[in-house]
């Protein structure tokens, strides 16, 4: 007796596979093969799979050199997550996470065309764009600024004062992607 999945919708209207187990197994060599089955398949679920099945729910990321984070996962790919907290929202790479509070145990695979297949550098260079104030938090400290360059393994900074303006003198900061344990919008 094998399990099998089935199509089912969240509440707000999107699809999803659930996987079925049989109500009644029959014995227990059915028990043990159906119990080793779905270990073997929650063997092969990736966190950003389970990130995605939890869009909408309100989760805690904790971050090294920051703390906790709490917000409304809003998006997710294989390389990031994005919150939206109550006065702000934050951008933190896969990578940066410690831990996870709220995350369900369901899981969706990225569809082809969703954010799933968005780097973490496509998403910077989304925020350069907008040219939005924001804090990057590294382990060394946190420096607010405008993301002014996103390149291949790097971030550029300009400094921004507390009117949001760009400081004068135009040094950039840059920083190592691997290095950013987040960003976070700034509040001016």
């Amino acid at each position: 007796m094998l399990w099998s999945y089935a199509e089912a919708m969240y509440p707000d209207g999107r699809q999803h596979q659930e996987w079925l187990v049989p109500d009644a197994l029959d014995g227990s060599d059915d028990f043990a093969l159906t119990s080793d089955l779905i270990r073997a398949e929650q063997a092969d679920v990736i966190l950003a799979d389970r990130l995605r099945a939890a869009h909408g729910a309100r989760i805690r990321v904790t971050v090294p050199e920051f703390g906790v984070l709490e917000g409304q996962l809003t998006e997710a790919s294989d390389e990031w997550i994005e919150l939206d907290t109550d006065s702000s929202w934050a951008l933190i790479p896969l990578h940066a996470v410690v831990m996870l509070h709220g995350l369900g145990v369901r899981a969706r695979q990225a569809s082809r065309t969703a954010v799933g297949e968005q780097s973490l550098r496509s998403r910077l260079r989304q925020i350069s764009r907008d040219r939005a104030p924001v804090t990057v938090i590294t382990a060394a400290g946190t420096v607010a600024g405008r993301l002014a360059r996103v390149g291949a393994d790097a971030i550029d900074l300009v400094g921004v004062d507390r009117g949001g303006e760009a400081q004068r003198r135009r040094e950039l900061l840059t920083i190592p992607v691997s290095r950013v344990l987040a960003v976070q919008s700034l509040s001016i």
